[in-house]
């Protein structure tokens, strides 16, 4: 992980709450992400996406249209492991600069094919507050702005407002505060790849953490 581009994305999460740079993990790890994505979709393992949590969630293509494959400890290649691996220095890394104490991380590969979409929206359930922080590292090589498939930001306070187009070109990795901004994916010109994920705070976790904070109270 590239301790420049990670400090300057901890700048950008301070003065604007998210951020977008390429770099931050190393080039010939993102390739074999990909390969690794071409791999599992070629083995069927990727599934309609859904939208919801438990046992309300709904398959609704008019919402979206991805499919995904979640990324598991001890599961898929090394490629695997190794990203899961570079996350977690940068979810340390994040709790003790912003003091989050964020204590899981959940990804899934996606593949929106041409013409597919997933409308404005926000990561953080209304009945489950543990998503913290929203993560995208994208991995389509050569890929440019008439490609499409955007990542598309909007203003938390003037949500009809677009504050950021992401272009989803290899190693781009954008952080942002799961909460706090609409999001929306535009349809690529072709398939389109990308690791979306969470880092959280689960409920059991804060729980603890005020209760050790009330018994330090004086």
């Amino acid at each position: 992980m590239d301790a420049q581009v990670l400090s300057l994305m901890f700048d950008d999460l301070e003065t604007q709450g998210w951020s977008a740079r390429s770099g931050l993990f190393p080039a010939p790890l993102c390739s074999a992400l990909y390969r690794e994505a071409l791999e599992r979709r070629e083995a069927a393992d990727f599934r309609a996406a859904r939208i919801g949590q438990g046992a309300a969630r709904l398959e609704v293509n008019a919402m979206r249209g991805d499919e995904i494959a979640w990324i598991e400890a001890g599961q898929g290649t090394s490629a695997g492991a190794d990203f899961l691996a570079e996350i977690d220095i940068l979810r340390s890394a994040l709790s003790a600069h912003f003091f989050l104490s964020l204590n899981a991380y959940e990804a899934h590969f996606a593949c929106y094919e041409a013409g597919r979409f997933y409308l404005k929206h926000l990561d953080r359930f209304q009945r489950n507050q543990d998503r913290e922080l929203s993560t995208v590292l994208f991995l389509n090589p050569e890929w440019t702005h008439d490609d499409g498939g955007a990542l598309i930001l909007y203003d938390p306070q003037e949500n009809d407002r677009i504050i950021a187009e992401i272009t989803p070109t290899l190693g781009t990795f954008v952080l942002f505060r799961s909460g706090d901004f609409p999001h929306e994916v535009r349809a690529p010109q072709r398939s389109r790849y990308s690791i979306a994920g969470w880092l959280k705070r689960t409920e059991a976790w804060r729980a603890a953490i005020d209760g050790l904070m009330s018994d330090a109270s004086p």
